[in-house]
């Protein structure tokens, strides 16, 4: 059993794409019924919170991931260039120092390496150390719960109204999907996207087309400033369409090529208020349809689903979310190592990562500034393979987010 890296979890927030935006976009605009502020001329954002929690989860044999506290530093959005905003530089910086942990060891609680240790089954002994931290020698590598990272940077133009480009340190596209299926909210690219928005003759609202980089550094450099260099290189391709039917159906499907891999992504999100049971649900599924050899070892393909309802309550207070999610054992081969591969490191949302799994996500806001939040998800019907390794075999956390962004809405200043 190995030391290593340490240090924290996924984003919070429950915001970009999962059932909670609306909710949260419904808040903000409550604050602040005028939506000219004294910045909105050159300043847009998207997110500006500070988020403190409790993680508990255990791994494959039981034995702690995590147990401690930890805190997230979140701001994104857009310096509008004109005042249209057909010119922005978009930015996204956050604390945490891999690829899909936003959150680190709680600020001010140690200057060294993180105290926190992760387990593995007894057929992978130290490959996890390996694989997690490869050119790393001596102890785990550390969390810097106070530093803060600038993970993306990217200048976009709409030159014509169909059409943007844009160009640097980009977040992924999803589509209607989340990032059960996909890639991590925190995590980042280097490279250019087109988007094409033209309903009337291509069908879609918007096809994307993405060439990016993510070599098996990166995910542990957040720093798009430390990775620039990947503008130059190319290994991630993508193709991404989704269309709104009408208010109730909105869907998306993708292919992308990494590491060789072909993988396809479909998604599909209705709204179901009659049901009384849940306000809406999104569907998703991904086929990963060929088996390259991953640095001399060939991983089978591969194939995953989730399934997710959401509830809001008592005027949108409450927020629920619930659902199942089945992600196949190889999901790893995206982060581009063999080792990580076998031991069950992969870059999609880590709440979630492998395996099969119900999920519960419980959002309490009491007022516009604050929200409180739960989450739960528990692995069923894991392999019996003493090879097998999960992070996540049971995840508990709960904590709180303070939103300054609704601070400065009400302020009247965005």
């Amino acid at each position: 059993m190995k030391k290593l890296l340490g240090a924290s979890a996924l984003a919070l927030a429950f915001t970009c794409l999962s059932p909670f935006t609306a909710a949260a976009q419904s808040i903000d605009n409550a604050a602040n019924p005028n939506p000219e502020g004294t910045l909105s001329r050159w300043l847009t954002l998207d997110q500006f919170s500070f988020s403190s929690r409790y993680r508990n989860a255990f791994g494959t044999n039981g034995e702690h991931t995590f147990n401690s506290e930890q805190n997230r530093s979140l701001v994104s959005g857009k310096f509008k260039l004109d005042e249209q905003g057909k010119y922005f530089i978009g930015f996204r910086a956050s604390s945490g120092r891999y690829f899909n942990w936003a959150y680190s060891t709680a600020m001010g609680a140690h200057f060294g390496p993180s105290d926190e240790t992760i387990f593995v089954g007894p057929g992978t002994g130290g490959l996890i150390y390996q694989a997690l931290s490869q050119g790393v020698t001596g102890d785990a590598p550390e969390s810097r719960g106070w530093n803060f990272y600038m993970r993306e940077l990217y200048f976009s133009a709409t030159p014509v109204k169909p059409v943007t480009v844009e160009f640097g340190g980009l977040g992924f596209e999803r589509g209607v999907a989340s990032e059960i299926t996909t890639f991590d909210e925190d995590g980042y690219i280097t490279g250019e996207r087109l988007r094409l928005h033209d309903k009337n003759h291509l069908y879609f609202d918007q096809i994307s087309t993405t060439f990016g980089y993510l070599g098996f550094y990166d995910p542990y450099t957040p720093n798009f400033f430390a990775r620039g260099t990947g503008l130059a290189h190319n290994n991630y391709r993508q193709v991404e369409a989704h269309k709104a039917w009408s208010k109730r159906f909105a869907g998306s499907l993708e292919y992308d090529w990494f590491f060789g891999y072909n993988t396809f992504r479909e998604a599909l999100r209705t709204s179901i208020p009659e049901t009384k049971v849940a306000d809406s649900a999104r569907f998703e599924l991904y086929q990963r349809a060929n088996a390259p050899s991953l640095q001399g070892e060939v991983f089978p393909a591969g194939n995953g689903w989730s399934v997710a309802f959401d509830k809001n309550l008592q005027h949108k207070k409450w927020q629920l979310e619930a659902g199942y999610a089945d992600i196949d054992r190889y999901y790893g081969v995206y982060s581009g190592s063999r080792l990580g591969t076998i031991v069950g490191f992969s870059l999609n949302g880590d709440a979630y990562q492998i395996g099969k799994r119900p999920f519960v996500r419980l959002n309490y806001t009491p007022h516009p500034f604050v929200t409180f939040f739960g989450f739960y998800t528990h692995e069923v019907d894991a392999p019996t393979d003493p090879t097998y390794n999960a992070f996540n075999r049971q995840n508990i956390q709960g904590g709180l987010t303070i939103n300054f962004k609704a601070m400065l809405n009400k302020a009247g200043l965005l």
